[in-house]
C-alpha cells in the first residue's frame, strides 16, 4: 500500500528463485559445493524467511546429496538458521579426503567407504555476525574400513597378526551444545579373523 505522502504500509514480498551454483571462497569450495536449488523468499515489514533446498556435492561432484536450510529474522531478534542435511549410501573413496585425513594418512590405506548420515544444525547469528548457541547432532553409519597398525604388543598375543585391522558395523552419534562435544562411536573389529564389538565413548568442552 503506498500512502498519500509516498510512503509504504503493509510491504509484503513473496519470491522463488532457482540457481545452478552458489560459489564460496576457495578453502570452502574445494570441500562443499550448492547446485540446482531453489530459494523461497518470503518478507514484511517484522519477519523474513528464508529457505533453500539444493543438492551439496562433498569433495567433489561425484559425492551428491539433498541439504535444507531455513533463515528466519524476526524484528529485534537475532537470525535463525536451522539445516538438514543427509547421505544416503554414499559411497566415498579415501584418496578423495586424503587432504583432510593428513595426520592419518600413514595408518589409513586407500579404500571405499559406504556412508550414511543424518544431520542437523541449529544457530542464531547477532547484530555483529557471531555465531551463538550453536547445535550439531550427527548421526553417521559407515560399513566397514581398515586401518594399518603396526603393533609388537599385539603381536604377542596373536602372531598371526597381519598389521591390519577391520572394522564393519560402525555408528558414530556426535552432539554438540554449549561448548561441549559428545561422541558415542560403536561397532565391529577384528584383529585377525573374529570380529568383537568396540565401543568408544568421550566427551569435551571446548573454548568458547
Amino acid at each position: 500500500k503506498i500512502n498519500p505522502d509516498k510512503s509504504l504500509d503493509d510491504l509484503s514480498i513473496n519470491s522463488n528463485l532457482s540457481f545452478e551454483k552458489i560459489y564460496f571462497d576457495n578453502e570452502i569450495q574445494n570441500f562443499l559445493i550448492f547446485k540446482n536449488g531453489n530459494v523461497k523468499f518470503n518478507f514484511d515489514r517484522s519477519n523474513l524467511k528464508m529457505a533453500i533446498d539444493a543438492e551439496y556435492f562433498l569433495v567433489n561432484q561425484n559425492y551428491n546429496n539433498n541439504i535444507k536450510i531455513n533463515i528466519e529474522k524476526k524484528l529485534n531478534e537475532k537470525t535463525k538458521v536451522y539445516t538438514i542435511f543427509k547421505t544416503e549410501k554414499l559411497k566415498i573413496n579415501t584418496k578423495d579426503i586424503s587432504k583432510f585425513l593428513s595426520s592419518y594418512d600413514k595408518i589409513i590405506k586407500d579404500q571405499n567407504i559406504i556412508l550414511d548420515s543424518d544431520n542437523k544444525i541449529s544457530f542464531f547469528i547477532d547484530n555483529r555476525n557471531e555465531i551463538e548457541k550453536l547445535k550439531i547432532n550427527s548421526l553417521m553409519k559407515i560399513n566397514q574400513f581398515e586401518i594399518k597398525y603396526n603393533s609388537d604388543k599385539i603381536k604377542k598375543f596373536l602372531p598371526e597378526f597381519n598389521e591390519k585391522v577391520i572394522f564393519k558395523n560402525n555408528n558414530i552419534e556426535l552432539d554438540y551444545a554449549d561448548n561441549e562435544i559428545i561422541v558415542d562411536v560403536n561397532g565391529d573389529y577384528s584383529l585377525k579373523e573374529k570380529f568383537d564389538k568396540y565401543k568408544i565413548a568421550f566427551s569435551k568442552k571446548t573454548d568458547k
